[in-house]
């Protein structure tokens, strides 16, 4: 073969590189040509509840048994490193179908309402004639507290029978969740649709059924994150024999992490450490690249806009994230297999320590190197050098935590609408879930972002004693439960929450002389909730006093007006003073502030009743 010389094999090489870049222009046009109409696409959004990234085997557990989630992510793209906005599980998801940051929205603890004038995915969706539906695995996210918003099905079948049948219903494992699903699947006869999944097993307490706990017999956590990739599985199957694959989209993400006792803490909500802020991102389908890692930091907030472009073509929804379509590594164009592009800073916050303990909220600003935690003082972690953020770097690398937290209040000057939602919903769904705290971060309350309260970090042994204690007390074990609630208050004097369920224990016991000083102190202690003041009229009443009980209930009205049991409470003591005016009255104001149906105003509402018609 004659070789080719000089200027005679430049232009040679110019041709072929101008033919190649010409092959690819047309690969691109096809694949474009290929891509489905708007009106053969849908999306499948599936929400991990209280699931860390690594505890799938795609993001690196060698003991992980998640074989659906790693072929999802075989077959799509994996963001490395995607951060929530919040610990907890409403506030999150509010983040997610609102692509707003909690400040924003409003909704910064669980029970909270995402206002109506709020925008979300769904409405977006329906308004374009695309079918939206969802099924939800917890009272977290029921439509009591508006993520329904814009959902043509919305299927939270929490509380359906009534409390007075033993009480809430506050979650449903991931096949029952199926179960509705597929029903809903099934009827779909075409395209555009719109498809929430929320899976909540892997939360505490952690209670995976066979063969998963015998899989992992000292690691629930493990067995239901495995059991809820079954689930998945079983339900990515279900679609794609109904809908097949062309024009679907799939998006797996968590809403938080668990802390594993990592960093001391067991669950999740107090601390802002990557074991509860990182999680699992997985977009696979569409024309998402598969095979791919983006090693870019993405956020929660990022899902919205991404889901927006697949299916309208277009952002309607303005949100704090930005698409994902950029960040995606192209089969043809990427360098790597993990992506080009810079990370983005990403911010997150936690109010649950000041709400239930009165510790320092928390915040968090992150870059793709660095994370700085304020919960109240700094901590400075470098990424790469310390995944497990263990050594804290803020004084031996001053400047940086310098322009991290002007980065910080840049970030919080731009948000938009600082407020905080209302609380709804039924107080006894929230409290078999775990999640009812003291009521400091009430509608328009100031969030106290000072130097002065004690940091969750150091605090968070406290958590472990209340824990014990209270699995002790629902044992029987009152002086064991004594024993852990005391190590507790050792530690934290003014933790109203140990001084109640301390309190508490007395009344269980019949010692209401040695439960009222401590109710009297919890008074002192708290100066917004009426809670120390309602339990000692309880134990005045058991003490005969029912003046002193009477005065000690009224008290607890002016303190909180909005507070049902103050006034039913203050009705039942009215009742037994003979005053039926005044218990009726008290009763009227008890019943617009309960709960629907709340079992123990309707057997106050018979008792009067009785008592008038005699």
């Amino acid at each position: 073969m004659r070789r080719l010389k000089g200027r005679e094999a430049l232009w040679t090489a110019a041709a072929v590189a101008v033919l190649g870049l010409a092959c690819l222009a047309f690969g691109l046009l096809r694949c474009r040509s290929r891509r489905p109409s708007l009106s053969e696409r849908c999306c499948v959004l599936i929400t991990l509840d209280t699931c860390r990234a690594d505890a799938l085997g795609c993001y690196g557990s060698s003991m992980a048994r998640t074989p659906n989630l790693d072929e999802l992510a075989e077959r799509g793209t994996l963001f490395e490193r995607c951060l929530t906005p919040i610990p907890i599980t409403l506030p999150a998801h509010c983040s997610l179908f609102t692509g707003k940051l909690p400040p924003e929205h409003g909704v910064r603890l669980n029970g909270r309402v995402l206002e109506e004038q709020a925008v979300t995915l769904a409405e977006i969706f329906s308004e374009a004639g695309i079918r939206t539906a969802a099924f939800v695995g917890s009272y977290a996210c029921s439509s009591d507290f508006g993520l329904s918003q814009g959902f043509q099905v919305y299927d939270d079948p929490f509380l359906a029978g009534g409390e007075e049948e033993g009480g809430p219903v506050a979650e449903r494992t991931c096949l029952d969740v199926n179960a509705a699903a597929r029903r809903w699947i099934s009827a779909q006869a075409e395209k555009p649709f719109f498809l929430w999944i929320h899976y909540f097993d892997p939360h505490a307490p952690h209670e995976a059924p066979l063969p998963y706990a015998a899989w992992f017999p000292d690691r629930l956590y493990d067995a239901e994150v495995a059991f809820v990739d079954k689930a998945v599985g079983q339900l990515l199957d279900a679609v794609v024999d109904k809908v097949g694959e062309k024009g679907l989209l799939v998006a797996v993400v968590g809403d938080h992490g668990e802390g594993l006792d990592d960093h001391n803490e067991k669950e999740h909500g107090h601390l802002l450490f990557d074991t509860t802020v990182r999680v699992p991102l997985i977009l696979a389908g569409g024309d998402v690249p598969k095979g791919k890692r983006v090693a870019a930091q993405v956020r929660l907030v990022d899902l919205a806009p991404t889901v927006q472009e697949w299916l309208l073509d277009e952002v309607r929804l303005p949100s704090s994230g930005s698409s994902l379509r950029p960040l995606l590594p192209r089969n043809l164009l990427s360098r790597s297999g993990r992506g080009d592009a810079k990370g983005r800073s990403a911010y997150a916050e936690t109010v649950w320590p000041y709400e239930k303990y009165g510790w320092s909220p928390g915040r968090r600003f992150s870059t793709q190197d660095w994370v700085l935690i304020m919960d109240p003082g700094p901590r400075l972690f470098h990424v790469e050098s310390d995944p497990e953020q263990a050594a804290d770097l803020s004084e031996e690398r001053p400047e940086k935590t310098l322009e991290l937290r002007e980065a910080l209040a840049r970030a919080e000057r731009e948000m938009t609408d600082s407020r905080t939602a209302s609380a709804a919903g039924s107080a006894e769904g929230l409290k078999e879930l775990g999640y009812v705290g003291m009521d400091r971060v009430g509608e328009g309350s100031a969030i106290p972002w000072t130097d002065d309260l004690p940091s969750p970090t150091d605090m968070i042994g406290v958590v472990r004693f209340e824990r014990r204690g209270l699995a002790h007390k629902a044992g029987g074990r009152r002086e064991r439960a004594r024993e852990e609630f005391q190590r507790g208050l050792a530690l934290d004097p003014t933790n109203l929450e140990l001084l109640n369920e301390l309190g508490l224990l007395h009344i269980e016991a019949g010692e209401y002389e040695q439960a009222l000083p401590i109710f009297r102190r919890l008074d002192e202690a708290e100066r917004d909730s009426c809670m120390g003041l309602i339990n000692q009229g309880i134990c005045l009443e058991a003490l005969g006093d029912l003046e002193a009980a009477r005065l000690a209930y009224a008290r607890a009205v002016d303190k909180d007006p909005s507070s049902w049991r103050a006034w039913f409470n203050l009705s039942r003591l009215h009742l037994s003073l003979g005053d039926l005016d005044k218990a009726e009255s008290a009763l009227a104001r008890a019943r617009d502030r309960a709960p629907l149906g709340a079992p123990a105003i309707q057997d106050l509402e018979r008792l009067i009743a009785e008592m008038e018609s005699h």
